[in-house]
């Protein structure tokens, strides 16, 4: 349990916030106020009186470089082992109007963006969040899933030549 502005959070719903992403109705009833640990508290506003989570509307999507030589983009931090290297852009937390959802997928040691549930076949590890199908009105930037030529492993860029590697395709366009 994690104590979050007078409220003992548990730890699913601690990840939940963490994360920034919508948080399944199981994850907010086990919000508790401190001093009556038997009830839910309300945190949040909302037409009804259930529990709510606020979470942001977007995140910054990270590019992040791994010990193990592997990229991965996440909107939260992988983890021991891996640094951030930059913002590839502002990805939606849930669904918007024109946008698709991308999947952090994993093959061996190499995780990897795909816009497909299946992950192409590989083991796919969870949602990432929504990105615009075409470029949105607001400030955005396109970016790319690419290879690397020499050891197969998967990364994403903004840049459409993939950093001198092989672009593989596009994923969607970002908010700036």
């Amino acid at each position: 349990m994690r104590r979050v502005a007078g409220r003992v959070v548990s730890t699913v719903a601690a990840t939940i916030m963490a994360m920034g992403v919508a948080a399944p109705a199981a994850a907010t009833e086990d919000v508790r106020d401190v001093a009556r640990p038997d009830t839910a508290a309300s945190i949040g506003s909302g037409s009804d009186s259930s529990p709510r989570l606020l979470l942001a509307e977007t995140a910054p999507l990270t590019r992040y470089w791994g010990s193990k030589k592997d990229h991965m983009s996440s909107v939260f931090h992988p983890g021991a082992g891996y640094a951030a290297e930059f913002v590839l852009g502002q990805i939606h937390t849930t669904w918007a109007t024109g946008t698709h959802p991308l999947f952090q997928c994993v093959t061996g040691t190499d995780r990897f963006t795909s816009p497909q549930f299946n992950c192409e076949g590989k083991s796919n590890i969870g949602e990432i969040g929504y990105a615009y199908s075409a470029p949105p009105a607001a400030p955005n930037r396109a970016f790319y899933r690419c290879l690397v030529r020499s050891n197969g492993e998967h990364f994403d860029s903004v840049d459409p030549n993939c950093e001198g590697q092989r672009l593989e395709g596009l994923l969607g366009y970002l908010l700036l």
